[in-house]
């Protein structure tokens, strides 16, 4: 099934498969309770993003309150899928987890966002941020995604609206 995710403010939404949001929480699961994450690849129509998959770094540092990712491995990849779609599949942002937290992003979140945002190299306009809040028995989320240097967060829509 496909979810969408929407910011009225901006008029930016985000599709992503329920598969792939299992995904991420299964990858949670096996970290916890460390963070763990990884970045989104997909499709930018004016102002749809949609995600078609997720990866995971290679390398990487953790604790129970940060996560980096080294970005060799995953960079090789986007260049990889990029060449191989002739630039229709690209890098569309990042998700991670917070162990026995809230899915709110932190203000280390917000500047990386901004940051990538503003990065020339990067040719991600908007690019999203995923946060899982996970514990033992729970998994919630939020969609964010950044426009004139500001987190917005995504609101899901259900079918009627």
């Amino acid at each position: 099934m496909i979810i969408k995710f929407l910011n009225k403010e901006t008029g930016l939404s985000v599709f992503v498969s329920d598969m792939i949001v299992n995904c991420i929480e299964k990858y949670g699961r096996e970290h916890y309770p460390k963070e763990f994450g990884g970045i989104f690849s997909g499709c930018v129509n004016n102002k749809e993003i949609i995600i078609k998959d997720i990866t995971v770094p290679e390398k990487f540092e953790n604790s129970k309150v940060f996560f980096r990712r080294h970005a060799e491995d995953l960079n090789k990849y986007l260049e990889k899928i990029y060449k191989e779609s002739d630039g229709k599949l690209v890098y569309l942002g990042e998700w991670h987890t917070h162990p026995n937290g809230n899915p709110e992003y932190s203000s280390t979140d917000e500047y990386t966002m901004v940051g990538i945002a503003d990065n020339r190299d990067i040719k991600t306009l908007n690019p999203i941020l995923f946060i899982g809040g996970i514990s033992k028995q729970n998994f919630e989320y939020e969609f964010y995604i950044v426009e004139k240097n500001k987190l917005f967060k995504l609101k899901k829509q259900h079918k009627n609206e």
